[in-house]
């Protein structure tokens, strides 16, 4: 849940991160993107940046769209691309941003023109991904608290079909799992990496494509899911595709 603070401040009390209530609706490179973000002061403070592209989704409300985000506490955010700084290792040195339509990904050319939304950390981000793996099958993110399956059982599967395995599983003794949503999914990738774009020591064989919980707002009969050859999320038929489940449950 975000907070909105008087000085032009959002506070997103889940991620610990501070971000620019209302851009500039000014459209930059990313060189300039970059300088803007180190230039600008705002609420007396000055250590703002481009954010990562994990960041940058963090904000995107998925039951929302046209833009998909919370325009109360992020009002007129434009139905565009926004700059994020990671780095698209696919195709040589495009970047990846978030078009805000309704959430989706976007590889970007550092040449062109896009939005920018700043962000601040304040000493606690929960989107980095601090995994541990725990030696009983099981994943934890220190940050997020969530705990994973390490492996998935290699069987695809429609989306109903990955919420009932997921509800099922009966894994280190704890019937509490579920099939994540598309944030929570896209908090174990690693933008380091490519097919998989994972950590494959911490989840080895991981395949190409993962269910989340999450429908798509503009198509119900869509659910996202990442893409884990190149750790972007993306929409696919929930009763036309069949793909894989890595299961969650809170710590």
């Amino acid at each position: 849940m975000s907070k909105f603070i008087s000085n032009g401040i959002t506070l997103d009390k889940v991620t610990g991160l501070e971000w620019q209530q209302i851009d500039t609706d000014t459209v930059y490179t990313f060189n300039n993107a970059k300088e803007y973000c180190r230039d600008l002061n705002l609420g007396s403070k000055s250590d703002w940046r481009l954010p990562s592209v994990k960041e940058l989704f963090s904000i995107i409300d998925a039951g929302e769209s046209m833009p998909a985000i919370n325009q109360t506490t992020f009002p007129e955010t434009d139905s565009e691309a926004y700059w994020g700084s990671t780095l698209s290792l696919n195709v040589g040195e495009r970047l990846f941003g978030v078009h805000f339509a309704i959430g989706r990904f976007m590889s970007l050319t550092p040449s062109n023109y896009h939005l920018v939304r700043c962000v601040r950390s304040t000493g606690r981000n929960a989107l980095a991904s601090l995994l541990v793996d725990n030696g009983s099958g099981t994943v934890t993110d220190m940050a997020s608290g969530l705990i994973w399956q390490q492996q998935d059982d290699g069987t695809r599967r429609v989306q109903a079909g990955a919420i009932s395995y997921c509800q099922g599983l009966a894994l280190t003794g704890s019937g509490d799992w579920r099939l994540s949503g598309i944030k929570e999914l896209l908090s174990i990738v690693d933008f380091r990496a490519l097919d998989p774009a994972i950590d494959t020591h911490l989840f080895p064989s991981t395949e190409s494509r993962y269910w989340s919980a999450s429908t798509n707002v503009i198509n119900a009969d869509h659910a996202w899911l990442v893409s884990f050859i190149l750790g972007i999320a993306t929409s696919r038929s929930k009763e036309n595709n069949s793909t894989y489940a890595r299961c969650v449950r809170n710590k």
